[in-house]
């Protein structure tokens, strides 16, 4: 086990902690912590042995991190992580006593000091974790009218990652480039709006990357946890651009933790080049670049597909200028659009 560190506004890959403080000041830095890292804080508050027990080095990795955001007095923030973890199954809705639990765990952690944390992970303390009191649907529209930190984007990566899903049916009929250009075409017909860490995810995906195919390729057959997958991958894929957010709001340096290596690869292949702002609202998208390099296309295969995505971003040049972006419409052709591609996608089994 190990976690890792990324942030769009720092270009370098970070390999470690100690990387990460020699290339920024650490009163400039909040660190965001994904939804697993939450899990493990809670366990080691709740449970300390059977984390300690653990034969891999997530209780080290802990402790590590711990010590780091103390001897550096760093700023932290759970709230994503938190929230996630305790959405429900079925409808996603918020399941408030799990909340209140994880959040009491965690802030009574973060209240210790360094020393207090190490007396208390040798403790035989057992206080059951409160679980999900629902179990996952076939469908996941209900879960995208649940309000929440996710919703809006949800609406988007979750259609996006349905095609990319259907469209794979399709890999012994068409190459892979074939694919992709088909997947963009559709982003651009049907959804009218591109996420960068979506099209990141795409570029792995139809290339062939094996562990990011894995998040939603799983080795059930049934439509729950088919659709379920599809869901967690969307939902990981919003994370980088609510924690990049952060940065026009509070000034800071937003800095995103995780030990999901495949989520780290696809936040660490963006890098924000330049962005314009009115106050603390961005006036435009922002301007990434974006790297491939850890991608399995070939250069000619780049070339093929950027030529295709360059004439996208052409024709979409001056539309965020010009044209007042409805968020609300938007969000009531991506209801209907997700219904159908549910519906298409499980037709399709």
């Amino acid at each position: 086990m190990k976690f890792y560190y990324s942030s769009l506004y720092i270009h370098e890959t970070l390999s470690s902690f100690e990387d990460l403080k020699n290339k920024i000041d650490p009163q400039l830095i909040e660190l965001y912590l994904d939804t697993n890292i939450c899990i493990y804080l809670t366990k080691l508050y709740k449970e300390p042995s059977s984390l300690v027990s653990q034969t891999d080095n997530t209780f080290e990795e802990l402790l590590g991190l711990l010590k780091n955001i103390e001897t550096n007095n760093l700023l932290v923030d759970f709230s994503l992580g938190l929230e996630e973890s305790c959405r429900e199954l079925s409808n996603f809705e918020i399941n408030m006593s799990k909340f209140n639990d994880m959040n009491n765990a965690i802030r009574s952690l973060f209240e210790m000091d360094y020393f207090q944390m190490l007396q208390h992970s040798k403790l035989i303390k057992f206080e059951p974790f409160i679980k999900h009191e629902t179990r996952k649907t076939n469908s996941k529209t209900n879960s995208l009218e649940s309000v929440s930190s996710f919703q809006r984007l949800l609406f988007v990566s979750y259609a996006c990652l349905l095609k990319m899903y259907i469209l794979d049916k399709k890999k012994n009929l068409k190459s892979n480039t074939q694919l992709i250009i088909e997947y963009f075409d559709f982003v651009e017909k049907e959804i009218d709006i591109f996420s960068a860490s979506i099209t990141m995810f795409a570029h792995y995906y139809f290339s062939g990357n094996n562990k990011i195919r894995k998040l939603i390729h799983k080795t059930k057959n049934n439509d729950e946890d088919k659709l379920h997958a599809i869901w967690n991958a969307s939902l990981d894929l919003t994370f980088p651009a609510l924690v990049s957010q952060k940065f026009l709001k509070d000034k800071i340096i937003p800095v995103f933790v995780t030990a999901d290596e495949n989520l780290w690869l696809i936040f660490d292949s963006m890098k924000m080049k330049f962005m314009i702002t009115n106050g603390t609202e961005a006036a435009l998208p922002p301007f990434l670049e974006v790297d491939y390099t850890r991608t399995n296309w070939t250069q000619a295969e780049l070339q093929e597909i950027n030529n295709f995505y360059d004439g996208i971003m052409e024709r979409r040049k001056y539309k965020f200028v010009f044209n007042n972006f409805d968020q609300e419409e938007l969000i009531n052709r991506m209801r209907i659009l997700c219904f159908n591609l549910e519906k298409e996608l499980k037709n399709s089994l």
